[in-house]
């Protein structure tokens, strides 16, 4: 039986200062076209997306990876960085 390697664990929050040295991407380099991604907003992360909403680009998705409107009730979220998802 082999085990598996031991690794740390990502924090609950991530401080925005120590993100990139987590494997944390600035937002800016995130794809655009829809692709499903980890978000990181105020330390929290989130399962998200960039819509093609100009007022409100990003949106969450649901555990079932459904959008989830929260945008629409005019919520601001700009998140800082993205992981992709393969990378949980």
């Amino acid at each position: 039986m082999t085990s598996k390697p031991e690794t740390t664990p990502e924090p609950r929050i991530i401080r925005r200062s120590e993100a990139e040295g987590l494997g944390w991407r600035p937002i800016d380099t995130a794809p655009m076209d829809g692709t499903p991604i980890r978000l990181l907003q105020g330390g929290e992360v989130f399962a998200g997306f960039c819509g093609d909403d100009a007022d409100f680009p990003w949106q969450f998705l649901d555990r079932n990876g459904r959008r989830t409107f929260i945008n629409g009730f005019r919520h601001t979220f700009s998140p800082s960085h993205w992981k992709p998802l393969a990378d949980v």
